[in-house]
């Protein structure tokens, strides 16, 4: 029994060590090229309100869930190429601690609040260093909004992970960190992005 026990162990040992050179190989083939930017961009008076979009609140409006927005921002970024991003809402929370006059109008004018969501990504790549393609995943966002002082406060920050790939991104994964901050001039927001583009 010791016998078979002391083969198990010998034969289990000899898989490690014959495989691992073989998972680390595997790695080894995948490029992996780091990104980061910096951006500033003009901030509108307010978010524009999708008509798919849906509205639910509590009665004394200090909780509002979203959920059905469609938006379509263009991307650009040296490292994975150029096209346009699709944002749907899968669900997203806000807390007032002070509500806008008008839930779901998109403006913020006096209220305070934080909140979270979740959203389904479809990006579209039209042109880059590495062709044509398209990558779908998730991303969630957490921000924070205070537009009772001056300056305003309005701080957003994202984690965005892509992985399944087509077209020349097939079998490739893409994953970015966004924060964004309104500066002190109310009329424009800085934002940081740093990911990696995962080739296989």
């Amino acid at each position: 029994m010791k016998s078979k026990t002391s083969l198990i162990i010998v034969i289990l040992l000899a898989m490690v060590i014959v495989t691992t050179p073989l998972i680390a190989y595997a790695h080894a083939e995948k490029t992996v090229v780091p990104f980061s930017s910096y951006s500033k961009t003009a901030v509108s008076s307010g978010i524009v309100v999708d008509a798919n979009q849906k509205n639910s609140q509590d009665e004394d409006e200090h909780l509002a869930i979203r959920w059905g927005t469609v938006r379509k921002t263009s991307y650009s970024n040296p490292a994975v190429g150029s096209g346009w991003l699709n944002m749907t809402t899968l669900r997203s929370i806000t807390n007032w601690e002070i509500p806008p006059a008008v839930i779901g109008s998109g403006d913020f004018t006096g209220a305070r609040g934080s909140g979270h969501g979740v959203y389904k990504l479809f990006l579209n790549i039209t042109s880059g260093p590495y062709g044509a393609g398209t990558f779908e995943g998730f991303g969630v966002l957490k921000w924070e909004y205070d537009f009772t002082q001056t300056p305003l406060i309005h701080l957003t920050m994202g984690n965005y992970t892509l992985m399944q790939g087509t077209g020349a991104f097939e079998g490739a994964k893409l994953s970015w960190n966004l924060y964004s901050s309104r500066l002190p001039s109310n009329t424009q927001a800085e934002s940081w992005r740093v990911g990696e583009l995962i080739l296989p």
